[in-house]
């Protein structure tokens, strides 16, 4: 394996192991080139990994995110502060020599989401929420998207609709404390079928074909992201502006931001999530017979979820799972056990029931059927 043909004095700055500015050394530190340029097996993973264990706060990230709080704030800008549910995947299409990239600030070097992405998920959001296949929590949340959207947001293109700007302004999205990195893994089965060889494809898509494991880049669940929204004119900047934060905190719980959000990437929640299970472990320590037993103190019990009414909903078996729609977006489900078996007898034969349910947030932007009552006919 050979570095790159840099001067030395350059070469010490783009180390993957250099506490240097993060986005330069991913950029451009890959050394994993041999005499005739060709990448040498096994050191995209190697680089991946040296990345990540040399992935540490630099001294100046902490005023930069101060600096840039008091800006916003002083311009009339409102922020809200949201947790990563799930892993976070950022510019992972970006040209690479890994051949998968990683969206880094080139002044800190650190994650962060560009304001057009943001903006984008609001556009989304508030066109489904416009439509009633999202609910923000808001009984005119859907009235007023579906009015203001072009105002706010500027026109869907197309038909004769003219290009503006909306007075939302959106602005990137940093993380408030230094995120830490995983690596994960995408395995393609196909690349001979869907890859660009300029050649008719010989063979079909089958099980028989081996998978090709290639790693990438996330920020780990549970960063602490700050987005922020503006306003150009001052005089709706407060009521618009809290319409704007929850219409973001929507998207962000339900559709995902970044990369891969189709397979539960890039989720948002108000609250950190629990990325380990708790374990309470005792030490057993020794003692003599005449030692008094250690009196162990129970864990106080845990704040118990509110439970969410979704009234008049239809329960029907999806994948083996009772499972109840409220929009086209927002289910929840449960397994057969969870359910009272005269229920489940009744959902057997006829198919569907209308119900009352009964539902708290589960996993990532999925709810749990805590307990239904079917409506009487």
């Amino acid at each position: 394996m050979s570095a790159l043909p840099l001067p030395a004095t350059l070469q010490a700055h783009v180390g993957v192991q250099t506490k240097t500015n993060r986005s330069l050394v991913f950029d451009r530190g890959f050394d994993g080139y041999n005499g005739s340029w060709s990448i040498e097996a096994g050191t995209k993973q190697a680089f991946l990994e040296g990345f990540k264990k040399g992935f540490s706060q630099p001294e100046d990230f902490e005023p930069f995110i101060a600096r840039r709080r008091q800006a916003l704030e002083a311009g009339g800008a409102k922020g809200i502060a949201l947790y990563s549910q799930t892993r976070l995947v950022i510019g992972l299409g970006l040209p690479h020599p890994t051949e998968t990239a990683l969206l880094l600030d080139r002044l800190t070097g650190s994650p962060y989401l560009p304001g057009s992405s943001v903006k984008g998920l609001l556009r989304e959001t508030a066109r489904l929420v416009g439509a009633g296949e999202l609910d923000t929590g808001d009984s005119t949340a859907a009235e007023f998207w579906a009015e203001h959207f072009d105002r706010l947001l500027g026109p869907l293109l197309g038909g004769e609709a003219t290009p503006a700007k909306g007075e939302l302004v959106v602005y990137d999205a940093f993380p408030d404390e230094w995120p830490a990195l995983e690596i994960d893994v995408l395995t393609p089965h196909f690349g001979d079928y869907y890859g660009d060889t300029g050649e008719p494809p010989t063979e079909v898509p089958a099980d028989w074909h081996d998978p090709v494991p290639v790693a990438f880049l996330t920020v780990k669940a549970g960063a602490k992201v700050s987005f922020w929204l503006g306003h150009r004119d001052a005089a709706a900047r407060g009521a618009e502006l809290e319409r704007a934060k929850r219409l973001l905190l929507c998207g962000l719980e339900w559709l995902g931001i970044g990369g891969k959000t189709s397979s539960g990437y890039g989720l948002f929640g108000p609250q950190m999530p629990q990325l380990e299970p708790k374990r309470f472990i005792v030490e057993e320590q020794r003692r003599s017979p005449k030692d008094k037993p250690e009196t162990v103190e129970p864990s106080p019990p845990e704040a118990k979820t509110q439970e969410v009414l979704w009234k008049s909903v239809t329960l029907e078996m999806e994948r083996g799972k009772p499972t109840i729609y409220k929009t086209r977006k927002q289910k929840a489900q449960t397994t057969k056990d969870d359910l009272p078996e005269p229920l489940m007898k009744q959902l057997k034969k006829k198919k569907k029931l209308e119900v009352d349910a009964w539902v708290v947030p589960g996993v990532g932007s999925a709810w749990r059927i805590v307990r239904c009552e079917r409506w009487e006919e």
